[in-house]
C-alpha cells in the first residue's frame, strides 16, 4: 500500500527550515531539491532521500538521520526488507 506523502515547501533545505519531528516530503523553492524526512531526520527507503542536482552536487542518501554511500544504501537491511515487502504485494 503506497501512502501520500505530506509536502511542504521551504527556502532552503537545512534543519531550520525543517519542522521539528517531520515526516514527508520537502521542497526547497530555492534550489528545487526534494528531501524526504521521517521524525524530522532526513531517511528514505526506497530511493535516495535527497534528490536533484546542485553544482558539484549529488543525490544524498540518509537512513534515520545518517547518510551512508549508494553502494551501503543498496546492501542495507532495512532498503532489503522494504524492497521484499513491496515485491510481496504485487
Amino acid at each position: 500500500m503506497i501512502e501520500e506523502l505530506k509536502t511542504i515547501k521551504v527556502e532552503m533545505l537545512g534543519a531550520y527550515d525543517i519542522p521539528s519531528k517531520f515526516t514527508g516530503r520537502v521542497i526547497s523553492r530555492l534550489s528545487g531539491r526534494v528531501g524526504y524526512y521521517k521524525d524530522g531526520y532526513k531517511h528514505r527507503l526506497d530511493g535516495p532521500a535527497v534528490v536533484g542536482k546542485m553544482v558539484g552536487g549529488k543525490d544524498q542518501y540518509w537512513i534515520d538521520g545518517h547518510e551512508i554511500s549508494e553502494v551501503e544504501y543498496w546492501n542495507h537491511p532495512l532498503v532489503l526488507e522494504h524492497q521484499m515487502n513491496r515485491i510481496l504485494e504485487l
